[in-house]
């Protein structure tokens, strides 16, 4: 059995002995318990699209878009979280790309469509 519990930028397994393995009574072996590496955020400001998802997706994380009509040049103009921050494995990375993208969102990218209103 496995229990993952997750707190600031680690997640603990901790892996408890299965009942189907039947150790000899009094000989139970421990639970034994590793914790996931922190994953810092990579920069992506300037990057398109496309290099930002394989950035985040290659440090373990989830990425994310919104689209910014009010800006054009199809790179990414601003992240949540900021890069360098140190996260959990697989945390969610929205990127904001200016006037979207010449180029399909890669597999398992979310895209988000959204405009800025103007004074």
């Amino acid at each position: 059995m496995n229990t993952t519990v997750g707190q600031g930028a680690a997640a603990t397994t901790t892996t408890f002995p299965s009942e189907a393995d039947n150790p000899p009574p009094g000989n139970v072996p421990p639970a034994t318990t590793t914790t996931a590496p922190p994953r810092a955020i990579p920069n992506v400001i300037g990057d398109t699209e496309v290099q930002a998802a394989s950035s985040v997706s290659a440090a373990g994380l989830n990425p994310q878009f919104t689209t910014d009509t009010g800006c054009a040049g199809g790179t990414v103009n601003s992240q949540n979280p900021a890069a360098g921050t140190t996260v959990r494995a697989e945390t969610t990375v929205i990127m904001e790309v200016c006037g979207g993208s010449a180029t399909t969102a890669p597999v398992g990218a979310t895209t988000t469509t959204t405009q800025q209103g103007l004074l």
